[in-house]
């Protein structure tokens, strides 16, 4: 948090690291930073090559639509929803065992897991698959849900929390400034060219209001609520609901509770990490962990909860910011992007004649083929990934593309960094057949930043244990984030999950 540093000065995050084992140098080893593989890793101490959580969603070949990973046709959601919201989620895609798994299996049904977030993708594959709950928000009910893959039918609690109305007590509300507008005026003008709050029917500056000139919440307003502070008002709301109702942390058989505060990257992808809107997130997110770190010595006692922070992911600086500063820095169109690639095995080989793409998707880091039609005009599949590779090194802003099938033949040895990190977000039927690596500070089009590269910006994560079981200091070795399971697996005295390749990070431990 340095490059915050004076607007996360209260007992927040500054208590965290006062108190705490920081670890400064951790990083994801993962060629695919999205937020998905993010939560598997740090969940299940795996790569996703093992875990299977590749991407956010992936696309199967020649289907225009990506497959959720968390989607299941075979579960329902539960909640006040429409038909058009009747699909439900699962973990039936997360292929190892979570820390919330290994603990029900070792310890028995009496260890409790939840897991909540605003994403129904984070609180999903968090929970693992024996979670007792994953709760996330919909803003098109303006509710919290969850399927029928974790219960029947809604906690009563639940329903009457949802059937309240409070979600609706911040319409008209003004998000302004918490501190001093000279914080702020270090990290540049409040209103970017760059920033996108048109998306949520914004302005690009502060105050904002929430809904406005709306007789009542609606959709608008809950997706405005979710990119604003308030987002992470709802989680801690539903979390302090979830500890009282489900009376976890009330005895010796440890519970696992897991919180996603997901409006930081919502406000993120809207406006960038430098724009006033992050700052003041940021500043507000620091006072409501310091109000959570309260509220848990005061229901659960100061040695009775162990707590680790940490981020799914880095962010990409905007490049418009980057390009001002002399740095370099562009953005690629995905849908011409796709036509280029298509364009490129047309031309080596023959055109499809029908207007069908030999292209699948192209959502960066991955190029996904379309196998079908490349079977049907007898090309081979390897040789058009080879096409792909060669035209896309000869476009501005890509760096390096990998054919994916090349790296199997390769020792592991001389593997570069890039090319483990690629092996280790590779999956069979969900990662693509070739890899970009876009050039430093370039990033797609359609958000004023994001993340999903190697990149040590989008690899690069906060990482804090606290209480019971840890010993503060601060440690600047690196450290990868598949280490954070087994070490929490240490302090709950359970064995880490079983596809778990991380190392307990003994330095952060009180005890042997």
């Amino acid at each position: 948090m340095a490059h915050y540093g004076d607007v996360v000065s209260g007992n927040g995050f500054r208590h965290l690291q006062a108190d705490s084992v920081v670890f400064s140098n951790a990083f994801y080893s993962h060629g695919d930073t999205r937020s998905a593989p993010g939560h598997a890793t740090i969940m299940t101490g795996a790569a996703p090559s093992v875990h299977g959580i590749t991407d956010n969603a992936w696309y199967k070949s020649g289907v225009a639509h990506p497959v959720g990973c968390v989607d299941d046709d075979d579960a329902d959601s539960i909640g006040p929803v429409d038909a058009y919201d009747s699909i439900g989620f699962s973990p039936k895609r997360l292929m190892a065992q979570t820390l919330g798994d290994a603990l029900k299996e070792q310890l028995g049904v009496q260890s409790r897991v939840w897991s909540i977030s605003l994403k129904p993708t984070t609180a999903v594959i968090s929970g693992g698959a024996k979670a007792d709950g994953a709760i996330w928000f919909n803003t098109k009910a303006g509710a919290f849900m969850t399927s029928t893959y974790y219960t029947p039918s809604a906690w009563s609690w639940l329903t009457e929390m949802d059937a309240d109305d409070s979600f609706g007590r911040w319409l008209h509300a003004k998000w302004d400034r918490v501190l001093p507008a000279s914080r702020y005026a270090k990290f540049g003008p409040d209103e970017a060219p760059w920033e996108m709050g048109f998306k949520l029917l914004w302005l690009n500056t502060l105050p904002k209001i929430l809904g406005p000139s709306m007789p009542e919440p609606n959709r608008v307003y809950y997706e405005q609520l979710q990119a604003s502070p308030f987002g992470n008002e709802l989680v801690f709301q539903m979390a302090r609901e979830v500890i009282k109702q489900e009376s976890l942390g009330k005895d010796e058989i440890p519970d696992l509770l897991i919180l996603s505060l997901s409006s930081v990257d919502f406000c993120g992808h809207i406006f960038g990490p430098d724009s006033h809107e992050m700052v003041d997130m940021l500043a507000r997110t620091d006072s409501q962990i310091g109000q959570w770190i309260d509220y848990l010595n005061e229901t659960i006692g100061p040695d009775g909860y162990a707590m680790v922070l940490t981020s799914d992911h880095g962010v990409s600086p905007v490049p418009e910011k980057m390009q001002a500063a002399g740095l370099g820095g562009g953005r690629l169109d995905l849908q011409e992007t796709l036509k280029a690639f298509h364009q490129a095995i047309a031309d080596r080989f023959e055109d499809t004649r029908d207007g069908t793409y030999y292209v699948t998707a192209v959502d960066f880091p991955w190029v996904y083929l379309n196998r079908r039609i490349l079977r049907y005009h007898k090309i081979d599949v390897n040789e058009a990934a080879h096409v792909v590779a060669a035209k896309a090194k000869q476009m501005q802003g890509i760096s390096q593309a990998v054919v994916v099938a090349d790296l199997a033949k390769k020792q592991t040895g001389s593997l570069s960094p890039l090319e483990r990190g690629i092996l280790d977000s590779t999956y069979p039927e969900r990662s693509g057949e070739v890899y970009i690596h876009l050039d430093r500070y370039w990033y797609r089009t359609g958000a004023a930043t994001g993340h999903g590269s190697f990149h040590n910006y989008d690899r690069h994560v906060p990482l804090m244990f606290f209480g019971s079981g840890f010993r503060k200091g601060v440690h600047d070795e690196r450290i990868d984030m598949r280490d954070v399971a087994p070490t929490l697996s240490r302090v709950l005295g359970i064995k880490p999950p079983r596809q778990s390749t991380g190392s307990v990070l003994r330095s952060a431990l009180s005890a042997p």
